[in-house]
């Protein structure tokens, strides 16, 4: 039977995996190595491979290969090992690192630990990372929803509103991987015995509140909100030769204003709609969607701007049998209606 070469690269692929299944697991070793030169150290860390296992049938892959300078394989060392070696100096520059795509976000959120310079909080983090298996693709999916990354071509960037969102935490524990080897630490303690839950949740209940009492007392920051578009935008009809130059988007500052209800406290993102941040007192809030319309930061922007929209197309009225075009206005008791 002939099959293509595309179809062979598929039906190897499926065969060695399926045949890797039964192989022996892969040993290495988590190596670093100090070396002095004069009076200056200088430190090694990477993998040393003790036992293929599985890997012997990738040995001649070129992913495999790649993956492994990726990982900084080291050559064999012997624990304990010392002695003189003739160092050689090798001049060049380095690089900045590559930007990610979604797949090797994907893995660095599941070896986010390896990041941790303590190496006790990367050894409890080995085996943890950002999220779940199940749950770190619905969370790239939400950094695109919320602006917070972009895609330009097969690479993945933060856009400015995530840039803005990063520099407001103050705390930098909170920035880090380094937060879950903490917990994971206290973790393993409770499982031996050794360290009582209720001191943990008191440990967390307390840096809620310090944080909290962080974020409040700091002044306040501007987040560019960049105004909601498709994640896929629509494809034009006009030729390309035909086509202008897109206008840079509008950048729009939600949570850099007051609000208009009680103008003391500035308003905040939920989940479904923004809202003062002292809503327990005050009740001010603006549904993400309204009359079956998912409103944009645009709309949202003129209501407290100038306490009408533009006309918003299918608004549906109840009692009315069709959806008719209209303005929104705040009244005077700061809800919604149509103008």
């Amino acid at each position: 039977m002939h099959i293509s070469q595309d179809e062979k690269r598929i039906y190897d692929l499926i065969a060695r995996r399926f045949i890797a299944v039964f192989y022996p697991e892969c040993k290495v070793s988590n190596t670093t190595v100090l070396g002095m030169v004069g009076q200056v150290e200088f430190k090694a860390t990477g993998k040393q491979i003790l036992e293929l296992g599985w890997r012997e049938l990738y040995a001649n892959d070129n992913a495999s290969k790649k993956e492994a300078e990726e990982e900084k394989v080291m050559p064999i060392f012997e624990v304990g090992e010392r002695g003189p070696h003739e160092p050689r100096v090798h001049q060049g520059k380095t690089s900045p690192p590559k930007p990610y795509t979604e797949a090797t976000l994907l893995r660095a959120m599941e070896t986010a630990g390896k990041q941790v310079e303590d190496e006790e909080m990367r050894e409890l983090m080995k085996d943890n990372g950002i999220g779940r298996p199940s749950t770190r693709a619905n969370i790239i999916e939400t950094l695109y929803k919320r602006r917070y990354i972009e895609k330009k071509k097969k690479n993945v960037f933060a856009t400015q509103t995530g840039i803005d969102l990063i520099d407001t935490i103050q705390n930098e524990l909170l920035k880090s991987a380094e937060l879950t080897g903490h917990w994971e630490r206290k973790l393993r303690l409770i499982e031996k015995g050794k360290y009582a839950m209720d001191t943990f949740k008191q440990e967390l209940i307390e840096m809620v509140v310090k944080l909290t009492h962080e974020v409040k007392n700091e002044r306040a920051r501007s987040i560019t909100i960049l105004e909601e578009t498709p994640l896929v935008p629509e494809k034009e009809e006009k030729p390309k030769k035909e086509r202008k130059a897109r206008e840079p988007k509008e950048e729009i500052s939600i949570e850099s204003l007051h609000c208009p209800k009680c103008r003391e406290h500035l308003l905040k993102r939920g989940k479904t709609a923004y809202g003062c941040s002292n809503f327990q007192a005050c009740g001010f809030k603006i549904p993400f969607e309204f009359l079956g319309k998912k409103l944009t930061d645009k709309h949202v922007f003129d209501l407290l701007s100038k306490g009408k929209t533009a006309k918003i197309k299918g608004l549906l009225i109840p009692g009315s049998p069709d959806p008719i075009d209209a303005r929104l206005v705040m009244n005077g008791d700061f809800n919604f209606e149509v103008g």
